[in-house]
């Protein structure tokens, strides 16, 4: 998707200790990687060089409640896997895409995936609000339609599927932090968006809820 985009450099929002980060530096892509893990971004800086794609590679501790330290129109396309699941409010999660819509170049790419309120978790444990439960130890933010809809305010969202894998840990990734260890990710959603000066032209239409073990997909573009 970033490629056929025309994308050459990747931010990566909660990195953690690299797999995504180094898949794209070894794609040919430059990456910032960004993680409030200081630990975790030594282990990603190592790797690369072991990997013969440090040159590709910078990182910066970063947390993800505060603004980006980068430059307005900076980056061709940004990546978060499962970070928007983090115990991140609703207001919380619209300033963080507004960071992301500030640092993307005009037809920038946007990809992030979450948990969804079709997940077999949802509603399981103890209420935060926005719909965010804390359940085993982990406190986890499940995304509704509605609220994809909300974040693409301003982008056009050209596409939400289900998709054709089930979910696995392997694809989803750890459930978000600070919460460690316990429950394992049953599903997740992924949303693309990309940039663009036109106006949006997508309108949202009524879809069933997804069956909680498959991911979905979504791409907007602004």
């Amino acid at each position: 998707m970033f490629r056929a985009a025309g994308a050459r450099d990747v931010l990566e929002l909660g990195a953690r200790h690299g797999r995504d980060a180094l898949h794209f530096a070894r794609e040919g892509f430059t990456v910032q990687a960004t993680d409030f893990s200081a630990t975790g971004l030594e282990q990603l800086r190592d790797a690369a060089s072991q990997q013969g794609v440090g040159e590709k590679v910078t990182t910066a501790v970063h947390d993800v409640r505060d603004p980006l330290r980068l430059p307005d129109a900076c980056v061709d396309a940004v990546f978060a896997r499962m970070l928007l699941c983090m115990a991140l409010s609703a207001k919380e999660l619209l300033a963080l895409v507004a960071e992301v819509r500030r640092v993307l170049r005009p037809g920038g790419v946007f990809v992030y995936t979450v948990r969804h309120t079709g997940d077999a978790h949802y509603g399981a444990g103890t209420a935060r609000g926005d719909d965010i439960f804390e359940h085993g130890g982990f406190a986890v933010h499940l995304f509704d339609r509605a609220l994809v809809d909300v974040l693409a305010a301003g982008w056009t969202l050209e596409e939400v599927h289900a998709s054709r894998r089930a979910t696995s840990r392997a694809a989803c990734g750890a459930l978000p932090r600070p919460c460690p260890g316990g429950v394992q990710p049953v599903s997740c959603r992924t949303v693309a968006a990309r940039q663009s000066l036109l106006r949006r032209s997508w309108q949202p239409q009524p879809q069933p809820q997804p069956e909680a073990s498959r991911p979905l997909v979504a791409r907007c573009r602004r």
